[in-house]
């Protein structure tokens, strides 16, 4: 059998940024900005994974933030899991945020058949972080944190290759400008992993989402034929048969459907993250590796 290295995880906390959002339909979600520099402060080393040199509207991140990035790459499959294995090597002690699509069977740019190094597949996790693939026990992961849909379809991966936390969304995540509350948490330090992932779901951010999904993305999505639209008095939040109808056939929600729930229960349920791990961890405390 052969022997694996425990992981050192003795120079601190790295972050890893992947950020890879396209012009899909939960890119539309992202009604504030981003800050990505907070995911990058506090950290002994720091990469930024970006697809897009041109910056979307929503992103909040200026040249000199960027510099705060020790090594700034595409965001490619190769880098990301290249990137996951040097810093274990070089003995950090990994947390990984993750600014992307996502799907049942993987997360990145494009959900396509020859979307290629754009996306990462489920089972690219298991495979590419093996202890006979990487020679560690396990690898030296903090927590998994992301605004991509689905996320909980790879929490098992994440805790099986070594992850102590990690963080998904049920189904469709309505909610990612929780981002923000979610690191201002985190980065106090004393926060628990726990406390931050349930403190940034705030009234505020399911609001504006709400809002914006209701009278500004159902109209749209009504006049381009997509879906019929509501009866007079009713909107997509309601628990009128047309809210089903909007979310099922713009926000894929179809299977995830409760009987009974309206369409705001509904983007609540599915953007819920799961958690799974040490959720009691805090990005301050002293990382244990097993």
């Amino acid at each position: 059998m052969a022997a694996y290295k425990t992981p050192a995880a003795n120079r601190g906390a790295a972050s890893l940024v992947y950020f890879n959002y396209r012009d899909a339909p939960s890119a539309r979600l992202v009604r504030g900005p981003l800050q990505l520099r907070k995911f990058m402060q506090g950290y002994a080393f720091r990469v930024l994974l970006l697809r897009h040199r041109a910056a979307p509207g929503f992103l909040d991140l200026s040249a000199r933030d960027e510099r705060l990035a020790d090594i700034v790459a595409p965001p490619t499959r190769t880098n990301f899991f290249a990137r996951l294995l040097d810093l274990a090597a070089e003995g950090y002690t990994i947390d990984v945020f993750l600014f992307c699509h996502g799907w049942k069977r993987g997360f990145g740019g494009a959900d396509s058949a020859d979307a290629g190094e754009d996306q990462i597949e489920n089972d690219d996790i298991a495979a590419s972080l093996a202890s006979a693939r990487t020679g560690f026990t396990c690898m030296p992961i903090r927590i998994v944190w992301g605004t991509d849909c689905r996320g909980c379809e790879r929490n098992a991966a994440w805790l099986g290759a070594g992850a102590r936390a990690v963080s998904g969304s049920r189904a469709t995540n309505f909610y990612p400008g929780g981002a923000n509350g979610f690191i201002d948490a985190w980065n106090q330090g004393d926060v628990s992993f726990e406390q931050a992932v349930a403190g940034a779901d705030t009234e505020v951010v399911r609001t504006v989402a709400q809002t914006w999904l209701a009278y500004v993305d159902a109209p749209a999505q009504k006049r381009a034929g997509r879906w019929g639209g509501c009866g007079f008095g009713k909107t997509v939040l309601g628990d009128d048969a047309c809210a089903k109808a909007y979310f099922s056939a713009c926000w894929a929600l179809d299977g995830d459907w409760e009987a009974g729930r309206s369409g705001m229960e509904m983007m609540d349920i599915s953007s819920f993250k799961v958690r799974g791990g040490d959720t009691s961890l805090t990005k301050n405390g002293v990382p244990r590796r097993s």
